[in-house]
């Protein structure tokens, strides 16, 4: 099922990047989908009381760790998506019009409400809530 959604609103990007004549539209498609699922890692951080571990306190260790997340968490990532979906796949989905509508509509609310639980996350975890 989580699969599917996956496909689904990579699809969606993918065509909407494809409908505006973007040069990439694969990576773009793949890029909102590591960006997301970043999104959600730092959310789970932010949950658990961990988040020093993506951003330290210490002004000197800053530059190495924020490498160090780059490169053990999205660069994951991004080949793990990258082998999930397939550029193949993409181009031989298809979906009506009004579909694609539909699913920009519920693409956008998505990428909307994660970015306002991580506000509220954010504000619940320093206590301005």
């Amino acid at each position: 099922m989580y699969m599917r959604l996956i496909r689904y609103m990579a699809f969606i990007t993918f065509s909407i990047n494809k409908k505006n004549k973007t040069n990439t539209p694969y990576l773009n498609s793949i890029a909102l989908l590591t960006f997301l699922f970043c999104i959600h890692i730092l959310q789970f951080f932010i949950l658990i009381n961990k988040t020093e571990l993506l951003f330290p306190s210490d002004k000197n260790d800053r530059i190495s760790t924020f490498s160090h997340t780059a490169l053990f968490i999205v660069i994951p990532v991004i080949i793990l998506i990258r082998l999930l979906i397939k550029k193949s796949e993409l181009e031989k989905m298809s979906m009506t019009s009004e579909e694609i509508k539909k699913g920009k509509i519920v693409l956008f609310t998505y990428i909307g409400l994660t970015f306002l639980f991580l506000i509220f996350l954010i504000w619940y975890k320093n206590g301005l809530i």
